[in-house]
């Protein structure tokens, strides 16, 4: 997805600044681990094991792996999305914060993402937990989630090295221009912004050991400081070095399971939300249940004059937060997706932006339904494999193209009986709002368009933005993209 640097103004939706701490404490109250948990696999379950190895207390590696996975809730916060941070929004303290606790560079926001290179095992990567060991607190139960959280700093100075990628959007007339010196995507080199390569623990063989020792040496540190919550003497390395290599080379959620079932774990909720095909067994694997129902059964197509999910914001006309509405409300609980997409899009637009080949022809059509299709796939860690792109698209060999369509045609897709049951609520307008709409303004040609901002519960590291504008007095979905989140 190409981008120009476009001129563009923007109103934040009322309510947008809510405090982080709100949404961590409502996703951590509702989770069967108390936390979301590179992902869920290392932030929580690889912290949690190699805590234990080191001999800490069974309560205390639950502390301190609630503590690591519950700095990727904070992308449940819209204030700490890419798109609304640098891209729709210009907003320092939001870019710094990812920083901080994602992409640990020496060098502050403000610069060009060259300068803002993450060096892993760095100064800056150790930083809070050199001070969160050197000065103890009183408050043990605090200690434990601040070093928690500067272990998930750590640990994605390795996932994360390296130049981060600056997100394109849109295509054609209109382009909205995301702010290079304040996003952080995932590096090109390791797949870029739109793709989950950079956090796949079987690609980075190598990275993922010396992340592994990293922490379980920091992990070391701090027990030290704190010899009553030791419970057991400490492994050695050299006797857990085995396992970690087959941790880091599982490639399903079904490996990953039965690895933390060989290592004891009971609860493995946490491994469901990753971003790895499902595997063999599938109906095990479904989305965790905290992410809402699925229900039997969908909904009859018919015309809703308003959605059932109100989504209502300050600032934003009736008119639109109502073509939003019914446009999600009928992609999430139909799966008439030629219609959806007649309905609703600009298909020759949203076909363009996602480079098809002849995006008039009734091929492109096709290619625009299965894309939507696609993002109601429950085992996403297949969609991911293909860069959210239908088969035909995602620049494979013919092989392996065959192969991706035939797991396209069976996939399981989540059956939902409103937008809440798919989507995860994001802070904005009067509380909780399962989409965020936000006026965009090009000074290029002066037309008002809205973009919408998105996350399914089964896909929750990405953030899926509609941009819509009126085109023969009628509200018509123009760019349909995506971009994955730290």
């Amino acid at each position: 997805m190409m981008h120009r640097s476009r001129s563009i103004s923007f109103i934040a939706p009322c309510g947008i600044r809510k405090a982080t701490v709100a949404i961590v404490l409502y996703f951590l109250s509702m989770s069967p681990i108390d936390g979301f948990c590179w992902e869920s696999d290392v932030h929580f379950g690889l912290t949690r094991w190699l805590a234990l190895q080191a001999g800490f207390t069974v309560p205390t590696t639950e502390r301190i792996a609630k503590g690591d996975a519950r700095l990727d809730i904070g992308s449940f916060d819209a204030v700490h999305l890419v798109y609304h941070y640098a891209c729709l929004g210009h907003d320092e303290n939001a870019s710094r914060f990812v920083r901080q606790r994602h992409f640990p560079s020496d060098k502050d926001v403000g610069n060009p993402p060259e300068v803002r290179s993450v060096i892993p095992d760095s100064e800056m990567a150790w930083k809070a937990i050199s001070y969160i060991v050197t000065n103890p607190g009183s408050d043990i139960e605090q200690e434990l989630d601040g070093f928690g959280e500067a272990l998930h700093t750590l640990q994605d100075s390795w996932s994360h090295q390296g130049v981060p990628d600056i997100p394109g959007v849109g295509i054609g007339p209109f382009q909205l221009s995301c702010d290079e010196t304040l996003a952080w995507g995932h590096p090109q080199k390791r797949g870029g912004w739109s793709k989950h390569d950079a956090d796949q623990t079987w690609r980075w063989r190598d990275d993922v050991l010396r992340m592994a020792e990293a922490t379980f040496n920091a992990l070391q540190r701090f027990l030290e400081r704190h010899p009553t919550l030791r419970e057991s003497p400490p492994r050695s390395w050299e006797q857990i070095v085995a396992d970690i290599e087959t941790f880091q080379s599982a490639k399903t959620k079904e490996a990953k399971s039965q690895w933390f079932t060989n290592q004891g774990f009971k609860n493995k909720e946490f491994i469901k939300e990753i971003s790895l095909t499902n595997g063999a067994e599938q109906s095990r694997l479904r989305p965790v249940p905290y992410f809402g129902p699925l229900h039997l059964g969908p909904r009859e197509f018919g015309d809703v004059p308003e959605p059932r999910v109100q989504i209502s914001q300050s600032g934003i006309p009736k008119e639109v937060s109502t073509f939003f509405g019914n446009f999600f409300e009928d992609w999430i609980t139909t799966k008439n997706f030629a219609l959806v997409a007649s309905r609703h899009l600009n298909v020759t637009s949203v076909a363009s932006g996602l480079l098809i080949p002849d995006p008039h022809s009734r091929k492109a059509e096709d290619l625009v339904s299965k894309t939507l299709k696609l993002w109601l796939i429950l085992d996403h860690g297949l969609v991911a494999e293909q860069n959210h792109r239908p088969a035909e698209l995602a620049g494979v060999s013919s092989e392996v193209r065959i192969a991706y369509g035939k797991a396209e045609a069976v996939a399981e897709l989540g059956v939902f009986e409103s937008i809440q049951d798919a989507l995860i609520g994001l802070p904005g307008g009067t509380g909780e709002q399962p989409v965020l709409i936000y006026p965009i303004r090009s000074n290029q040609d002066k037309i008002l368009r809205y973009a919408a901002l998105a996350k399914f519960k089964h896909a929750p590291y990405d953030t899926v933005m509609l941009i819509a504008e009126k085109i023969n007095n009628r509200w018509q979905i123009t760019s349909l993209e995506w971009m994955v989140e730290h």
